[in-house]
This record gives structure tokens, sequence and C-alpha cells, in this order.
């Protein structure tokens, strides 16, 4: 089964989003009209919600947040926001 789309793992290091996911979003969205799909931004963070803002950009439709896996359960937490739309 395939689902069109593309999925961004954003980088960050010290709490900000590193320059290299903002230029991913922007060849992305170069070729997102014609894959069809979402454009989705993942961000893995002890503090995931403090990065959203640096990836809600035009274009985004969707950003997944999840913290670490411990070392205990290998599960990572996430939680799915979904953005409002845009003019």
């Amino acid at each position: 089964m395939s689902m069109p789309g593309i999925l961004i793992i954003g980088e960050h290091l010290n709490g900000s989003v590193r320059d290299i996911t903002k230029e991913m979003i922007g060849a992305a969205l170069t070729i997102k009209d014609r894959l069809g799909g979402p454009l989705i931004v993942a961000l893995i963070s002890e503090n995931p919600a403090a990065l959203t803002v640096a990836v809600n950009l035009h274009g985004v439709d969707q950003i997944v947040t999840g913290g670490p896996c411990s070392s205990s359960s290998r599960i990572p937490t996430s939680s799915r926001e979904s953005l409002p739309s845009r003019p």
C-alpha cells in the first residue's frame, strides 16, 4: 500500500531547529503538488513543543512530535498536532 506525501524528520540542536530542516521544507514544497498528499514534519525531542513554532511554515500540513525512547520501554511517546489552515 502506497501513501502519497512527504515526511521530513526535523533536525535540532540546543533547542533550535537547524537550518537544514527549513531548507528541506522549502525543497519539499517544490514537489508537493506533483506528488499529492500532505507535507509532514516529525520532531523528536524531550521538549518538541518548543520546536513546533519554527517548523509551522507555509505549506506544512502536519507536525508530528514525540519524545525519546526510554531504555526500559523502547516505545516513544507521541502526539499529532493538526495545523490551522492558512490564508
